[in-house]
């Protein structure tokens, strides 16, 4: 099963698409509890063009990515906290791009808080960017932390995702029992 964690921004987009072992068809070699990652990085926007025009780049970026690879679930990030309220005006307007090609292309959306993610993965509601890189690079058995914070934020939001369907799976087959 795929899932693609999507972490929103005007000036860095970034995406991670992860595999896990149910329905799995990008890793055969994946294991039914384990995730493997199949890319992760950037979309990044040219800060000459105007931001209409960002917008733009942001989707057919999007757009791109959702060709490439098949995503059963799609998690992005709620917008939580920018420093300035101009920053916060453009994350939001170009969160709204991303949510709109994601609807467009159909897929089933699930948000989540960054202080969800954060506990998801790190057990802390409060950890920092530096301890969400180490520990997604672990459970994804990585050699070192992704370079980009954006992308490892992605990253953690497709786990955290991937430990939700993981949970709703084992109480829907113990109720089945």
């Amino acid at each position: 099963m795929g899932i693609l964690g999507i972490d929103p921004g005007y000036e860095r987009m970034g995406y991670a698409f992860i595999e896990t072992g149910l329905e799995n068809s990008y890793n055969p070699a994946c294991q039914e509890n384990a995730f493997s990652l199949i890319e992760a990085g950037c979309i990044t926007t040219s800060a000459k063009k105007n931001f209409p025009s960002r917008l733009v780049e942001l989707e057919q970026g999007l757009e791109i990515l959702l060709k490439k690879f098949v995503a059963s679930h799609v998690a992005v990030e709620r917008l939580f906290y920018v420093k300035t309220w101009k920053g916060s005006l453009k994350t939001a307007e170009a969160r709204g791009v991303i949510l709109k090609t994601l609807a467009k292309a159909g897929l089933e959306i699930s948000e989540y808080a960054p202080t969800q993610v954060k506990k998801g993965v790190t057990g802390n509601g409060a950890a920092t960017k530096s301890h969400v890189m180490l520990m997604t690079a672990k459970l994804l058995d990585l050699k070192k932390p992704l370079a980009e914070d954006n992308a490892a934020d992605a990253v953690a939001l497709a786990l955290v995702h991937a430990f939700h369907l993981s949970q709703n799976r084992a109480i829907l087959q113990n109720n089945e029992s």
